[in-house]
């Protein structure tokens, strides 16, 4: 650990609030954005290897944000108003696109300053948000100013991984470009594997729960019985499985053969060419036929792509522009730390898009209790921490001898530490990336002190039975073949099935879930009738209580009734009084690590006030750049910074301003403009600091520049400050 962060320290840059371009060799720009970023440790449930060699391959991303920002904040807040005209008029992907992506001139401008810079394109998007590329360490160092190294994971599996966030150079950065991907980090599944389970000689599970106690496995049958989910139809409403694994996919029609259920079609949708690991394959056959389970879908999409964080979001960008289905479920992903910010915001620009055109996300939120990814500190797991998404928890459940609903609590097993350090549970906890989202405000919690965050983004949503000791029967012949598994793997795809029944039922797309779960679920009638309130246990650290908890969100579906009111909502005859469902986004900035700005996408300047589902959208360092930033004004009800001066000066031979100004209560960052005449500052922002004073690098010599500064938090931007002019040494 300590040979590690000495190499990460030689790598620190001494200016800390630098924004601008240095000399790089033949290229410019290396230190645009906020301060230089902090060294970041070696994961807890990882070790340092090696500094990666110079020639060292590395595959990465740079992600653009979505155009017109108030007009998509806007158009999702209609979306997600019941009784607008507009509500549930959900976009296609050309259409959204159309609308919002970057245009083909800013793309093609991405491309060439990546190549100019070395690297080499290796997959580009559609929607234009993505453009995939590649390069060796030494490149990757010399442009963003972050060193890679080899680290190992305990399983031992290695991979590369940054010293620091990378930090885009001045042209990059001005085109609101953001550097992703370059922690490869693995993601995790979420599910935990009993065993095998005995058969008779005619293949038919012995003890599959008929009877025999909470000890047993669920098959379809008992799952249904347990959560009042018989005589509801799919109609063949398809569904899709987001993959970072292979399987041996005709184990579904074993699967379906045993239990009666409906042959699904499995539609293999391969990202950057898929992956043939099969390490994962019990996830991708629990996720398929647990779906199968509670929805017998006509279709099930299987997007497979390789287990890295390059190929995590390609795969996530993938299903956002097909548009195929309205319900995914996704049971992969990393603690927040891991994770990081500029990761998680390129994620959120595809899950906005995934909103606007109404397909619900649901995400495992992590088998570890409330300590994600094995680590011994208090985190959550991506993506279920996104307010975009929807995080599904764990819980035991009990049920009678005919497999009737009795009770539940928060699955937590602290003497299971074959991955966990303080033990098995149901994910769940305070996020450290994202601002509370408007569905989660005003909650009355009735949690203990500090177990409920008024000010950041609360995990789970909902919850469903996860523990392996009461868990699910599944045949995936990878691991040899009959088997009882657990997690909120397990939950994840039983939600996002039991949604695309709600879809069916209204006749069209039920949208992003939180909006509808939220308002149902705050009118104390509609939950009483559609949840089972898991009101004691904890997973490990946070306590179940009445209502919503950190434990297991508002609990797990009475499924007979969350159909009639969701199909009631969504056709605009529900008699929730919930306010709570026209304002679902979720927003803004964290004042933490990420500086999510809204639910549109990566760089909207707009209030958290967006229905969509979620949105606190993490932005990178122009997040300004759709905007202008100007078009906030004074929303976020901040005073303008006052007394900006600016100084001329010198760094690297190259022309530098020097910036001060006033701190304004309750800002997050500060955004600074520059212009070469007064008042002639480009809407676009060169880029934010936390914190009052900047270093503006990389301008000519003897040239006067103006500039002026926004301070911004999660609810909006203030009106620009004063005006300040220097002339450059």
């Amino acid at each position: 650990m300590k040979q590690y962060e000495r190499r990460m320290d030689a790598w620190q840059l001494t200016a800390q609030k630098r924004l601008g371009i240095a000399a790089i060799g033949a290229f410019l720009g290396l230190t645009a954005g906020a301060a230089a970023a902090a060294p970041i440790a070696v994961p807890e449930d990882s070790s340092y290897v090696a500094q990666a060699a110079e020639t060292e391959p590395v595959q990465f991303a740079l992600t653009l944000p979505w155009r017109n920002q108030d007009q998509l904040q806007a158009l999702l807040q209609h979306l997600y108003t019941p009784g607008d005209k507009l509500y549930h008029q959900f976009l296609t992907s050309a259409e959204f696109d159309a609308r919002f992506a970057p245009t083909q001139a800013q793309y093609d401008a991405l491309k060439s300053l990546a190549q100019q810079y070395g690297f080499s394109v290796r997959s580009e998007s559609s929607s234009r948000t993505v453009l995939g590329l590649s390069g060796s360490a030494a490149t990757v160092r010399n442009v963003f100013g972050a060193q890679l190294h080899v680290l190992q994971t305990l399983e031992g599996k290695r991979y590369l991984a940054p010293d620091r966030e990378a930090v885009a150079p001045f042209p990059i950065n001005a085109l609101g470009a953001e550097v992703a991907a370059l922690d490869s980090k693995p993601r995790f599944s979420h599910m935990i594997n009993k065993g095998p389970v005995k058969v008779d000689a005619n293949g038919i599970t012995v003890g599959a729960h008929a009877g025999s106690g909470s000890s047993g496995g669920y098959t379809p049958a008992d799952l249904k019985n347990a959560y009042n989910a018989n005589g509801i139809q799919n109609g063949g409403e398809a569904v899709a499985v987001y993959e970072l694994s292979s399987a041996t996919y005709a184990d579904s029609a074993t699967y379906a053969s045993k239990y009666g259920l409906k042959n699904t079609t499995l539609v293999q949708k391969k990202v950057d060419g898929g992956t043939t690991d099969t390490s994962g394959a019990g996830e991708v056959m629990l996720d398929i036929e647990l779906i199968m389970a509670i929805a017998q879908p006509g279709t099930i999409y299987v997007y497979t792509g390789p287990n890295s964080a390059a190929g995590a979001l390609d795969t996530y960008t993938q299903i956002a522009n097909d548009n195929l289905v309205h319900e995914v479920s996704t049971s992969w992903g990393l603690d927040e730390t891991s994770e990081g910010s500029s990761s998680a915001n390129a994620e959120n620009t595809q899950f906005v898009k995934m909103v606007a055109e109404g397909m619900a996300l649901f995400a495992a939120a992590g088998d570890c209790g409330a300590y994600d990814a094995g680590t011994t500190a208090l985190l959550v797991d991506d993506p279920a921490s996104n307010p975009n998404v929807t995080g599904v928890g764990g819980t035991t459940l009990t049920t009678t001898s005919t497999q009737q609903y009795t009770s539940e609590v928060p699955w937590a097993t602290p003497s299971d530490t074959r991955r966990c350090r303080k033990g098995a549970g149901g994910g769940g906890g305070i996020s450290k990336l994202w601002s509370i989202p408007s569905y989660q405000q005003g909650i009355a919690s009735s949690a203990p002190s500090g177990q409920f965050s008024t000010t950041m983004r609360n995990v789970p949503d909902v919850s469903l039975d996860a523990d392996p000791n009461t868990g699910y029967i599944i045949y995936d012949s990878v691991d040899g073949g009959w088997l009882q598994i657990g997690g909120t793997s397990a939950a994840a795809p039983l939600w996002a099935g039991f949604w695309s029944l709600a879809s069916h039922g209204a006749g069209k797309a039920a949208g992003a879930a939180n909006p509808t779960i939220y308002a149902l679920a705050k009118n104390g009638t509609s939950y009483a009738r559609d949840f089972h309130d898991v009101t004691s246990g904890t997973n490990l650290y946070y306590s179940a209580v009445t209502g919503y908890d950190d434990a297991t969100g508002w609990g797990s579906y009475n499924a007979g009734n969350l159909y009639a009111d969701v199909v009631a909502t969504v056709g605009g005859s529900s008699s929730s009084s919930s306010s709570s469902s026209s304002s679902s986004s979720g927003g803004g900035s964290s004042g933490g690590s990420s500086s999510s700005s809204s639910s549109s996408g990566g760089s909207s300047s707009s209030s958290s006030s967006s229905s969509s589902g979620g949105g606190s959208s993490s932005s990178s360092s122009s997040s300004s750049s759709s905007s202008g930033g100007s078009s906030s004004g004074s929303s976020g009800g901040l005073a303008a910074p006052a007394g900006l001066t600016a100084s001329g000066t010198k760094y690297l031979g190259q022309g530098a301003v020097n910036l001060n100004w006033g701190s304004v209560s309750k800002a997050t960052r500060y955004y600074v403009y520059m212009g070469t005449s007064a008042n002639g500052e480009s809407s676009t922002a060169l880029g934010y600091v936390t914190s009052p004073g900047a270093e503006v690098t990389g301008l000519s010599h003897t040239t006067k520049y103006y500039f002026k500064v926004k301070a911004y938090n999660s609810s909006g931007y203030s009106p620009y400050s004063n005006e300040a002019s220097a002339t450059t040494k």
